[in-house]
């Protein structure tokens, strides 16, 4: 029922937030910071849904098990958005600031290194001491879990993988940089079959591409004005979006085989992020999006802690969901400050 109540208001909110940016539309503005952050928001809150949509609706109701077939297998057109966005303003950040390069390692990588490493030491010793059960802890489970060789829960992968895009691209911009969208090309490609060919779970890598069609757009200031104002175009990739969205969804609800699966899943993957870009220059979300700030992050890596601890002390699960949901907000604005503290203090001109 509870995860009813959210999707009726989320829908109806969307419906009375949005309005659409006047004309002409402009890519740029859509994508600055002030308004980015507000689809950062949203995306996060939807990637919430997607891990927890199992313990928010019922399985036992035909339309419950519907609910959570979609919310189950949307999480990598999500975090796809946010390897996009990620690239897309490294893009911009190299062509306009003009030390970012030479203070990338200490206003960038080592925040988000100490940043992941000190997020990890607390969900690890969370799950260990309150969630996970006394008997089943060991410190062999506890030092590879604290050391990345077991994750300690589904979120992770994506500090993992953004922390190795970020050192790429110091070494590629700062060696290569003439030709460092055709390196990142190659060496995101390789990354993609060595895991595809490792048979890693498709989470790791399906939603990579993304990073670097938003790297690509940034850089290149690829013009898309000119696919917005045709409505044609518009409604072209709308159409494909949702095609690919329901093929993603059926693909992952059958025995695919692994690799036409990983191959519908970065397609999805890339075309919803492209969609996406369409989208915030052309529709607007409301401030309200962003009036506890940028919160996005702390979303994503707290959501899935905090859920398992409060459902492992409370047993009325509908109870347990609404102190979730309310505890999440708080907990993510305390995380992110914890992270802008942290880059405020390494940071460099």
């Amino acid at each position: 029922m509870i995860g009813w109540c959210i999707l009726v208001f989320l829908c109806v909110f969307l419906l009375i937030s949005t309005r659409i940016a006047p004309k002409p539309f402009d890519v740029e503005a859509g994508l600055n910071k002030s308004e980015n952050v507000k689809f950062r928001n949203l995306a996060a809150f939807f990637v919430l849904l997607h891990h927890e949509c199992w313990r928010l609706f019922d399985y036992n109701t035909q339309y419950g098990k519907a609910a959570i077939s979609v919310f189950s297998n949307i999480g990598h057109v999500l975090v796809a958005c946010f390897f996009a966005w990620s690239g897309y303003g490294i893009a911009k950040s190299l062509l306009k600031k003009k030390n970012y390069l030479k203070h990338f390692i200490r206003n960038s990588i080592i925040p988000l290194v100490l940043f992941s490493l000190a997020i990890n030491v607390i969900k690890v010793l969370v799950s260990c001491f309150f969630v996970e059960p006394i008997d089943g802890f060991s410190m062999s489970s506890l030092l590879r879990k604290l050391l990345f060789i077991d994750l300690v829960d589904q979120t992770e992968w994506y500090l993992i993988v953004l922390c190795g895009i970020y050192v790429l691209i110091y070494v590629v911009e700062r060696f290569f940089y003439r030709f460092d969208l055709y390196i990142m090309l190659c060496s995101i490609v390789l990354y993609i079959f060595s895991a595809a060919l490792l048979r890693v779970e498709p989470h790791w890598y399906v939603s990579v591409p993304a990073w670097i069609l938003g790297f690509w757009i940034g850089k290149t200031k690829l013009d898309l004005e000119r696919m917005l104002i045709s409505k044609k175009w518009f409604l072209g990739v709308m159409c494909l979006t949702l095609l690919l969205l329901g093929c993603g969804v059926f693909v992952s609800n059958r025995n695919t085989n692994y690799y036409l699966q990983s191959l519908v899943l970065i397609s999805a993957g890339l075309v919803f992020a492209f969609f996406l870009f369409m989208l915030s220059a052309r529709v607007s979300l409301s401030r309200y999006w962003s009036i506890l700030g940028d919160v996005s992050l702390g979303i994503y890596v707290v959501h899935t802690t905090l859920f398992d601890l409060i459902f492992a002390n409370i047993q009325e699960s509908t109870i347990a969901g609404v102190v979730s949901l309310v505890l999440v907000f708080p907990v993510s604005i305390i995380v992110n400050r914890c992270f802008a503290w942290m880059k405020r203090r390494m940071y460099c001109e």
